[in-house]
């Protein structure tokens, strides 16, 4: 069974925070707020098998939102993507 859905992601935080030394003794840190977005919103592809009241499930979600918008200099694209795998099971 071959199944497409639609999930709702909220971003709770996006927290920078770290610190450095370079070879000549300067020092360098670093703490910033980095959250650029509150929802994305991730259609999801997803397959799943079972037999009797057991069964397993492949899905794959892939988020519509830019993690990195608004960012300066660099690569500034981030999207959320995960690979879901399990396991079912039928209480009754």
């Amino acid at each position: 069974m071959t199944c497409q859905q639609l999930g709702l992601a909220f971003c709770l935080t996006a927290e920078e925070n770290g610190n450095a030394t370079a070879e000549n003794g300067t020092t360098y840190s670093t703490s910033l707020d980095r959250k650029t977005t509150t929802t994305d919103i991730r259609p999801r592809l997803q397959i799943s098998t079972g037999y009797k009241n057991s069964g397993i499930y492949l899905g794959y979600s892939f988020g519509q939102s830019n993690y990195k918008a608004g960012y300066v200099g660099g690569t500034n694209e981030a999207y959320a993507e995960f690979l879901r795998f399990g396991f079912t099971y039928l209480l009754k």
